[in-house]
């Protein structure tokens, strides 16, 4: 269950209509339980067990709050943010494998036993933490929900570099959507992988800051662009010094 009112709220918004698929468009991985069914034999249908995909699991500490990844084999699923606590964090990454129902097979969160990519992942979200710089568009997604349009506004979503903002409406002229400001809205209110695909970076036409789903709200996007705008600002000042 949510830990709190505020993730209730966030996990209620409009997410059971999204289809369940992934970047590639295959759907969820393989069946929701872990049995199959199969058909032979005179005695009719005989019932198979099945062990699904593990599910990858991490959480760390970063100066904008707890941070929580969960991916597949195939790319990260969810990354929740802001979390005041390990529990919390745990908590709130647990509730997001439930809403995408992948809380039925095996959960490996031993960092050393993850896959390479997911270490790579890691190991570059940290960065980020430090230096609002990095880039994170090469990370892997695996998208579990999302109609077809909002996976095209999550992908040009991912190429907003650091340091720069979009408005809804620039955002959605990139998709071929010159009156779409509405449905990039729709997709940023649903989107599970904070940071990886940064929201935070999509503004109002007059500048202003407008809705970010975590626990902090609009004061943790405001202090992820400054960190950003600070490291964009500090390269600037280095190549300068170095003509």
């Amino acid at each position: 269950m949510p830990p709190n009112s505020l993730r209730s709220t966030r996990l209620a918004r409009g997410r059971a209509t999204s289809e369940p698929s992934n970047g590639t468009g295959e759907g969820k991985r393989g069946q929701s339980g872990a049995a199959l069914r199969v058909a032979g034999g005179a005695a009719g249908w005989v019932e198979t067990s099945t062990e699904l995909p593990p599910v990858y699991e991490h959480l760390f500490q970063t100066p904008f709050g707890w941070v929580g990844c969960a991916g597949t084999e195939r790319g990260l699923v969810a990354v929740t943010l802001g979390e005041s606590s390990r529990a919390e964090a745990s908590a709130a990454l647990a509730c997001e494998r439930h809403e995408l129902g992948l809380d039925e097979g095996k959960v490996e969160s031993n960092l050393a036993r993850l896959p390479g990519w997911f270490q790579a992942a890691i190991a570059t979200l940290k960065r980020y933490a430090d230096d609002g710089s990095v880039d994170l568009a090469a990370i892997p997604v695996d998208y579990q929900t999302g109609t077809a349009l909002q996976r095209r506004i999550w992908n040009a979503t991912r190429t907003i570099p650091p340091g720069e903002t979009l408005s809804y409406k620039q955002l959605a002229e990139r998709v071929g959507l010159p009156r779409g400001a509405r449905p990039v809205g729709q997709a940023m209110a649903r989107n599970r992988l904070l940071l990886v695909i940064p929201c935070h970076r999509v503004i109002s036409s007059s500048g202003a800051l407008t809705g970010y789903s975590n626990p902090v709200g609009l004061p943790l996007k405001e202090r992820l662009l400054a960190h950003e705008a600070q490291a964009d600002a500090s390269q600037k000042s280095k190549g300068k010094s170095q003509k």
